[in-house]
């Protein structure tokens, strides 16, 4: 899978499965990396202001990344399972998740990533391809 998000020309790419790139310039050879995964990259969400983008993965954990500073990572831990969907509320206040596991988990993000609520409400998937 490469996924990648685009906005005003600002491109992050899920390489390879496992890392994450930002390419600014559009040029293929300027991408810088981000970080890397244990474990393959099954969905990434920009914040509203695209200076965030939020990567889950295969190995359960969530990362926060600055785009403007690549030493910036906040990680975020709590599922049991592959992590599926992330979405940025429009204020960038809050980041919802959805796993594998069977929850949907709401994460306050002005609060260094504080769970807010942990909902079972979706089915459990043993597989996640």
């Amino acid at each position: 899978m490469n996924e990648h998000i685009s906005r005003e020309f600002k491109l992050v790419v899920a390489e390879g499965f496992t890392s994450i790139k930002h390419n600014q310039s559009g040029d293929e050879n300027s991408a810088k990396l981000l970080t890397k995964f244990e474990c393959p990259v099954r969905c990434l969400s920009l914040d509203a202001s695209g200076t965030y983008v939020a990567a889950g993965s295969d190995d359960s954990t969530i990362k926060i990344l600055d785009l403007n500073n690549k030493e910036n990572i906040t990680e975020l831990s709590g599922h049991q399972n592959s992590i599926r969907s992330l979405a940025y509320d429009p204020l960038g206040e809050f980041l919802l998740s959805s796993s594998c596991d069977g929850t949907l988990r709401v994460w306050n993000l002005r609060k260094s990533g504080c769970l807010v609520v942990s909902l079972d409400i979706l089915e459990k998937i043993s597989d996640p391809e």
